[in-house]
């Protein structure tokens, strides 16, 4: 189901989920009428997800590459029960940054095994 974050609680709310979310893959893309739709992150490792409301920024940090959204307008969040699926972002060029995640797949070697 799709949540509005208000904005007075963005910053908790990217402080809370990016401890729930590091280590998990993220991938992110860009839909707009002058940038088309582009896919800017490939499944790269998430560190870090955080939300300055002095400099209206919201700082994306993964394994190789740091993204910052400014001035967002609207934050929505994709949630399937307690799973954080997807963050929406609607950016002041009226794009919309779509981030998407899921979770690291660990075998153990006795899953290789024949």
């Amino acid at each position: 189901m799709d949540r509005l974050i208000d904005e007075p609680d963005w910053q908790r709310y990217f402080n809370f989920i990016s401890k729930l979310m590091r280590g998990q893959l993220l991938e992110m893309e860009t839909i707009g009428l002058e940038v088309g739709d582009q896919i800017d992150e490939v499944w790269n490792t998430l560190e870090d997800l955080s939300y300055d409301p002095a400099q209206q920024l919201l700082f994306i940090q993964t394994q190789f590459l740091a993204r910052s959204i400014f001035h967002p307008r609207e934050i929505y969040a994709l949630e399937e029960g307690s799973v954080v699926r997807a963050i929406c972002v609607r950016d002041v060029n009226d794009n919309m940054r779509i981030l998407s995640f899921r979770e690291l797949l660990m075998l153990s070697a006795g899953d290789l095994a024949p």
